[in-house]
């Protein structure tokens, strides 16, 4: 079993999401690909986030790693700005956040996110209701 990668960028800190539960990545390292290697992590009774990880997998195909399309922001301490990421199928660590894309603004960051998600779509389906009728379909 490969190694974790190890976080390119300790000095920020989310605000938002509990330490352990994300890491640093370059967005263009190979770690943070979907289907990257898997690193052990979806086994039983292992991360605190063995649950959620068990639900992303299924969202991504049963695969462990980071998830197609579930970009994510978070801001970061110290007025330091706000984070691109992306959801990983993962129970020890569920987020990786990209370092190289740091934005001053929310707004930046969302919209670098919707971005990212129009290239890798992920899984797409029908709303659950009509919205002209109220009804499913």
């Amino acid at each position: 079993m490969s190694q974790q990668p190890q976080p390119v960028c300790q000095t920020l800190r989310t605000t938002a999401l509990p330490e352990g539960s994300y890491l640093w990545l370059d967005s263009n390292d190979e770690a943070a690909e979907v289907g990257a290697p898997d690193l052990g992590y979806l086994r039983e009774d292992y991360g605190d986030y063995e649950d959620l990880g068990k639900i992303l997998a299924k969202h991504n195909s049963y695969r462990p790693g980071p998830v197609r399309g579930w970009y994510v922001i978070a801001a970061l301490e110290a007025d330091a700005g706000f984070a691109v990421g992306q959801m990983r199928a993962d129970a020890a660590c569920p987020v990786q956040l990209f370092s190289d894309l740091v934005f001053a603004t929310e707004e930046a960051a969302r919209q670098r996110a919707e971005q990212m998600r129009g290239n890798q779509p992920g899984v797409l389906r029908k709303p659950i209701f009509n919205s002209e009728t109220n009804r499913p379909g």
